[in-house]
């Protein structure tokens, strides 16, 4: 494995940094032939990823039904980035319109969050 994005981490580890700050749950199917394998599931598809000698991906991308455009779309071209306005209490995507709480108790509100949680665009923005 080849160390990548000049902090020190192969491909496969910034993958993995990556899909844990979306929240995605992954997994490595394939250690004991394999330890740069990354397997997970989103947006109606089974993917998988290994690294390859020169230190980037490979990527597999299998449908598990029948796709909406909407997720064509998120699966070839992204979710777009969307910004969080704060309304009542709560920040409001301005991608989807849905909600998410912005206080934790008393006090200031917290910060967004780096993805919206419904739609899955990244946050740019209050």
């Amino acid at each position: 494995m080849t160390e990548q994005n000049g902090v020190g981490r192969t491909a496969t580890e910034e993958l993995r940094r990556m899909l844990d700050e979306r929240g995605v749950e992954w997994t490595n199917p394939n250690s004991c032939l394999r330890d740069d394998m990354t397997s997970w599931v989103a947006n109606g598809f089974d993917y998988d990823a290994f690294e390859v000698p020169d230190g980037t991906l490979v990527l597999s991308a299998a449908h598990q039904d029948d796709l909406t455009p909407e997720q064509a779309i998120a699966a070839t071209l992204g979710r777009g980035t969307c910004r969080y306005e704060l309304k009542d209490g709560r920040y409001e995507c301005s991608n989807c319109g849905r909600s998410t709480w912005a206080f934790e108790g008393k006090g200031d509100p917290l910060a967004p969050p780096n993805f919206c949680p419904n739609c899955g665009a990244r946050v740019v923005g209050e």
